[in-house]
């Protein structure tokens, strides 16, 4: 990673995957990632929603947000490394939460938010 512990200086607000949106992680999560990870991923909310939305379709299991962050970023590190031609079909795991910890209520603001990403990716970019 980095060496050291950033801060998110993102945008303020309601999050669709509040439960993994922290301004910075914590000292002890620090020091493992630190370790063992290569790299990290950023998603954006669109692209949180869209995983929630292809794992539903491709599987009929329902994603909360912050359980569907690992597929999203699995889906954009695939995008940015596309396999050569020659080279047999590479496997991937992204460990993903189900819905077992959204809220009833929150169910509907996840379906607003997949329909808004759904109408951005109808319209045509200016």
């Amino acid at each position: 990673m980095v060496g050291t512990r950033i801060t998110d200086g993102g945008p303020a607000g309601e999050k669709a995957a509040e439960g993994v949106a922290v301004g910075q992680i914590g000292p002890e999560v620090f020091r493992i990632c630190d370790a063992l990870v290569d790299e990290v991923m950023l998603v954006d909310e669109r692209e949180i929603a869209a995983a929630v939305r292809d794992v539903f379709l491709d599987t009929r299991a329902v994603l909360e947000p912050a359980g569907a962050v690992s597929v999203a970023g699995l889906k954009q590190y695939v995008a940015r490394r596309p396999p050569a031609p020659s080279a047999p079909p590479p496997a991937f795991v992204a460990i993903a939460g189900d819905a077992s910890n959204i809220e009833f209520s929150n169910i509907w603001s996840v379906n607003s938010l997949l329909e808004r990403v759904a109408q951005a990716e109808r319209t045509p970019a200016e």
